[in-house]
């Protein structure tokens, strides 16, 4: 389909059949992917002053940056002398910044959107509808962060694509063929845009075939009831009450425009978040990409996450310098929580607030501000999102139990069942422990496959044997392994799994070797994941790398400062802290972790420890009474053989010092 053929437009960049670019209608003559790539991202990207160091960066990744924008102006000099005299009115730059006059500026994707909107939708049309994946693959490989702008523009122009085809779905003087087109691009885009199938229900209803009208509504139901667990919108259903019962349907233009309807809540069992583009307050360089790279950043590993579900940023990118309201969100997505900031210029810096916000009642659940140099927002945006993520996460859990609390069990979703059992786990009281055991249970009966479940279940039984609660420690050892191993199996490339599979195998069989290897995996899937570096702390304290682990347990803290299990953390710090010989600090941490949790017998024994190694034997002497109360059958001498340590002389020293104090032998 030629689309070059706009007269008043100096420059157009076409994306089919081929890549190509036309000034004046003349072709141009462009050398080099990359060149080609920079014609590309001028085009789409609809600011006419994208900053040149942004650019280079995003087309020149692994050079220095004098190299960088050196390239840079190679491209742009062969793009001005394939310009000629008219480069200075058609191509806008300065000393930092460089962009097409949008007043000269068209490509293929304006054409075939201006061409549908005046009502016309032919084969051709379709067809470079079908191809929209395909046109871009001759730009892939110019460097990772292009194919992610590549992947962005296709999201757009698909988007643009359907809102552009459903506003013609309404409309009175479009033929019942052109409609069923449009309806069927869109679902090649979209398989649950409702509107569309409306549309083709009541296109053969007009045409008198009411069978294939019911047909595609059947096809839909299943679909929806398959794979969402939904129905269609009750709008939906009145249209097929309306076929069975009055025979041929009428004209299609008297179907009403009716907005997209969200699905009906009580059908929606999955808790969901949505990451809006962040706005850009005031005058700033930062582009459309860069919010775009890190609303894809920040969605990503929230995904990566396994509850609750994210939504796509296909659905929210679309919000772009166009925010909705929030009370809309839950109405438009489907989410309960959603993920929102700003970026705006403070000087020389670039200020980033973000937070995340209950939809039900607007309230801010976590909040942040963050002060950047500009090209971090680009070169660090993954560093970034992991670390808005990872802040972002404990929130998160917190409002959801609070949530799940209300919910009426037949409601409740597998990572529900996980929080309130953790929840009720770290209360250390013997029934609420054996209550998350019957949680945990039910978890395994109901979603046998939910990794997370499988890793709670192992850290209960590891919990159970650490405090002396097993009344068959071999049969919980065979438990804790079989769980430990399903959680890995279920979710290999999670590295808090895989850090609570080390952890546990030292309650197992001592194999150290085996632990740090685990951890290794770990922390390389998940370096700054305080989750994944916590579980590392003992037993790399323990097994003789006591820096590593005192390095993994203070990056742990300032991962997660408020943590819901803060005790947890500091008593493996404070572990950190004594096999490093830091007394003084291990029992600081030790000491605070008593007060949060008193019932943490392990934590008791080490903050003992750590005041014998210090002298205060006297103020052991209030640990010791406690210890005794809630361990009346403690033994040092069956406890030593099953310390952490990895050496006999280590054990033996830090038992003698738990006798010193008055623990019994």
């Amino acid at each position: 389909m030629k689309l070059n053929t706009v007269t008043r437009t100096l420059i157009e960049v076409n994306l089919q059949p081929v890549w190509s670019a036309f000034f004046d209608g003349k072709e141009l003559t462009i050398k080099g992917k990359k060149t080609m790539a920079l014609v590309t991202y001028l085009a789409f990207e609809p600011h006419s002053h994208n900053h040149r160091d942004v650019i280079a960066a995003l087309l020149w990744p692994d050079t220095s940056q004098a190299n960088a924008r050196a390239s840079l102006r190679q491209a742009l000099s062969q793009l001005r002398r394939q310009l000629g005299e008219a480069a200075d009115t058609v191509l806008e730059t300065n000393g930092s910044s460089i962009g097409f006059a949008d007043c000269v500026l068209r490509t293929d994707a304006d054409t075939v959107f201006d061409t549908i909107r005046d009502g016309v939708f032919e084969k051709s049309h379709q067809d470079w509808a079908a191809n929209l994946r395909e046109m871009l693959r001759p730009l892939d490989g110019v460097s990772n962060d292009f194919d992610d702008w590549l992947h962005g523009l296709l999201g757009k122009l698909e988007m643009q694509l359907v809102e552009v085809l459903e506003r013609q779905f309404s409309a009175p003087n479009i033929a019942i063929e052109q409609r069923l087109r449009m309806a069927e691009t869109v679902l090649s885009l979209d398989e649950y845009n409702e509107k569309a199938v409306q549309a083709q229900m009541a296109c053969h209803a007009a045409m008198n075939d009411n069978a294939t009208a019911l047909r595609v509504y059947r096809d839909f139901f299943d679909k929806l009831d398959a794979e969402l667990g939904g129905e269609p919108s009750p709008e939906t259903q009145q249209l097929v009450a309306k076929i069975k019962l009055s025979g041929p349907y009428g004209p299609p233009d008297t179907i009403q425009r009716i907005e997209r309807p969200a699905r009906p809540a009580e059908k929606r069992k999955l808790t969901m978040v949505a990451v809006l583009p962040f706005e850009r307050l005031g005058p700033t360089n930062i582009s459309r990409f860069q919010v775009l790279a890190l609303l894809e950043q920040i969605t990503c590993h929230l995904a990566a996450f396994k509850s609750p579900g994210v939504i796509s940023s296909n659905s929210t990118r679309h919000y772009i310098d166009n925010p909705p309201r929030i009370s809309d969100i839950e109405h438009d997505l489907g989410a309960h929580y959603v993920v929102t900031g700003s970026i705006t210029a403070a000087g020389p810096k670039v200020q980033l607030s973000v937070q995340m916000v209950g939809v039900d009642d607007e309230r801010i659940l976590w909040a942040t501000t963050l002060a950047l140099d500009p090209e971090a927002l680009l070169l660090e945006s993954v560093s970034l999102a992991e670390q808005i993520s990872l802040a972002i996460e404990p929130s998160l859990n917190i409002a959801e139990l609070e949530r799940s609390e209300v919910l009426p069990l037949e409601e409740l979703e597998p990572h529900h069942y996980v929080l309130r059992a953790k929840n009720l786990m770290f209360s250390l009281g013997r029934s609420d422990f054996s209550e998350a055991k019957r949680i945990l249970d039910v978890v395994q009966t109901k979603h046998p496959h939910f990794g997370p479940g499988h890793t709670v279940l192992a850290e209960w039984y590891a919990i159970n044997l650490w405090q002396g609660w097993s009344a068959n420690a071999d049969a919980e050892r065979h438990h804790l392994e079989q769980h430990s191993r399903r959680a890995v199996a279920l979710t290999p490339q999670n590295g808090r799994a895989l850090a609570m599979w080390g952890h546990n195998k030292i309650t197992l069989d001592r194999d150290y070797d085996s632990s740090f290897n685990l951890f290794e995996r770990a922390v390389r899937l998940s370096p700054n994941d305080s989750e994944t570096l916590i579980w590392t702390v003992p037993t790399l304290a323990y097994g003789g790398e006591p820096e590593l682990a005192l390095d993994h347990a203070e990056r742990a803290f300032s991962l997660s400062p408020a943590d819901p299990f803060l005790f947890r953390n500091e008593h493996f710090l404070s572990v950190a802290h004594y096999v490093n010989e830091n007394y003084e600090e291990a029992a600081r941490y030790g000491l605070s972790c008593f007060r949060r949790a008193p019932n943490y017998s392990s934590n008791t024994r080490a903050t003992i420890a750590s005041l014998v190694s210090l002298d205060r034997v006297d103020d052991a002497r209030f640990l010791v009474e406690h210890h005794n109360s809630i361990a009346p059958e403690f033994s040092v001498e069956t406890f030593k053989g099953n310390h952490g340590y990895r050496h006999a002389r280590d054990r033996a020293d830090y038992a003698q010092k738990l006798i010193s104090a008055g623990l019994p032998d």
